[in-house]
């Protein structure tokens, strides 16, 4: 089993399929939202109501990680089902590191609140990301006109 998830780690690692699944990520994060909770601060289980657009979005993410599985599963002459069992059941998968996040990622292209989760993650890096840039922009304005 440990060389069938070395060569999937391979696979999902790979420049090719980590720059479809980062651009489709950050093309659909910004869609997905969360509820303040009562402190006024967003958390993961903070989920408000998704647009119906994004159960859309979801399964354009499961065609894109299911085109990419298909010659791997092929290849190695098992289903989608038992890849998934093996994942599950692998103590890699469960690892707080990149490449437990990583084969996460895969397994949530097929449940939609795993999927849901990691968008919001997505979401948040990005909204985080633009506030330092603007931060950044506004410390550099301000030294400008000093």
């Amino acid at each position: 089993m440990a060389t069938l998830l070395n060569d999937l780690l391979a696979l999902v690692e790979s420049q090719a399929y980590q720059s479809r699944v980062d651009a489709f990520m950050k093309e659909h994060c910004d869609s997905f939202c969360r509820q303040p909770g009562q402190d006024g601060t967003t958390h993961l289980e903070d989920k408000c109501e998704q647009a119906h657009e994004n159960h859309e979005v979801y399964e354009k993410y499961t065609a894109l990680i299911e085109s990419q599985l298909e010659d791997f599963l092929r290849s190695k002459g098992i289903s989608q089902e038992e890849l998934f069992v093996k994942l599950a059941e692998d103590e890699m998968y469960h690892q707080n590191n990149m490449q437990g996040s990583r084969l996460r990622a895969l397994l949530a292209s097929f449940d939609y609140n795993e999927f849901l989760n990691i968008m919001l993650i997505c979401s948040d890096k990005v909204y985080e990301a633009f506030e330092s840039d603007n931060e950044s922009k506004a410390i550099g304005n301000k030294r400008r006109h000093d």
